[in-house]
């Protein structure tokens, strides 16, 4: 079997409501669609989020690369020699979640000729996805009512809250959540590189009673040295994200002791270097959580066969419900999600149902 090309679909998913953050907003999700083709007729897919914020992509470079770059890279290949089409895609600098993106498609493909869905291949530890909800900011009134209605609607046993711009009002944001959803629900705060480390190290601290499980990116990631004086002023963990976006990055975060948790976001490695990643964190101790790039359902499943695959991302929550968040399903058939959860199903890769119609509708020309 060989890659016969590549295709990449932008298109624009508004959102019900502009969810905020301490770095920006998202009032739509422009991402692209990734097709990889084989001359044996089988085609596998994923979804390549733009967030030029964070890794510099845009939805037309992200088309850019995949038409000029990578596409003439990988034509000839065998869809099979993920760590062959890895090494021709890091011939050109950066350009994460495109990269990530074609790496995932390719292990659709390879699912799909052996017969099996993803998380078996992978790794086959469940078929179970356990989720966490993102909040995003607003007042604590708002943000605790949100909370409540997601909980009852939804059955989440886990919550992420945004904060990171006032932290008078992120904290009294964090004692609204706890007393509206209890004690039973587990709350994580995602700053956002929000804080300056030394306001950080001041107010992180203040989140201690109200049970936080871990605080994600409480400063700059440049700021090194802040991150070891937040780690050492609180008894919440913390984890990276941003700051750790390669293999290279995580180990030498790992070296230095500055985070207990690290967030493995398949849209920006892939499962070629995802699974590097959480080999890493499990050697050292340090636990892998999957985190979400904003995806819709594509990037959610595709990112829920890795998670359901291994026993250390499976036996905790992931960031993989962003979709309920977004104005469409671009899926035949909603996820559904009961009790907080939804199940992958058995049919071969990734299992996408992407409505063709619905495509063509949220399609950017």
């Amino acid at each position: 079997m060989k890659i016969t090309k590549l295709e990449a679909i932008p298109f624009r998913m508004p959102m019900r409501e502009t969810v905020k953050f301490a770095t920006g907003q998202l009032s739509a999700l422009d991402h692209v669609l990734v097709r990889v083709y084989t001359d044996e007729g089988l085609v596998g897919q994923s979804e390549a989020p733009s967030r030029p914020m964070v890794y510099g992509e845009s939805a037309i470079s992200i088309v850019a690369a995949v038409r000029d770059w990578f596409g003439p890279a990988l034509a000839g290949l065998d869809p099979f020699a993920t760590e062959q089409a890895w090494a021709r895609l890091d011939r050109v600098e950066h350009n994460p979640t495109a990269k990530a993106a074609i790496d995932m498609a390719l292990y659709d493909i390879i699912g799909q000729a052996a017969g099996v869905p993803l998380y078996r291949l992978l790794g086959g530890w469940s078929n179970e996805v356990e989720l966490s909800h993102i909040l995003g900011l607003g007042t604590p009134p708002q943000v605790a009512e949100q909370a409540q209605r997601l909980i009852a609607q939804y059955g989440f046993g886990t919550l992420k809250l945004k904060a990171g711009i006032d932290p008078v009002r992120d904290t009294a944001m964090v004692r609204a959540v706890r007393e509206a959803v209890g004690p039973s629900i587990r709350l994580h705060i995602d700053v956002n590189h929000g804080y300056s480390s030394l306001v950080a190290t001041r107010v992180v601290p203040q989140w201690e009673p109200y049970d936080i499980a871990w605080v994600e990116e409480p400063c700059p990631g440049w700021d090194v040295r802040g991150r070891e004086l937040i780690a050492a002023a609180t008894s919440i963990p913390v984890m990276a994200d941003e700051s750790c976006t390669t293999v290279v990055a995580v180990m030498d975060e790992i070296r230095r002791g500055t985070c207990r948790l690290m967030s493995i976001k398949n849209a920006r490695t892939g499962y070629t270097q995802s699974r590097k990643i959480i080999d890493l964190c499990e050697a050292n101790g340090i636990v892998p959580v999957t985190g979400s790039q904003g995806d819709t359902e594509i990037g959610a499943y595709a990112s829920a066969h890795f998670h359901a695959a291994h026993r250390c991302t499976a036996s905790g929550p992931g960031e993989l419900s962003f979709f309920l968040d977004t104005e469409a399903s671009l899926f035949t058939e909603p996820i559904q999600i009961r009790a907080g959860k939804f199940m992958l199903p058995d049919t071969p890769g990734l299992g996408l149902r992407v409505d063709e119609g619905k495509l063509a509708h949220y399609r950017v020309a």
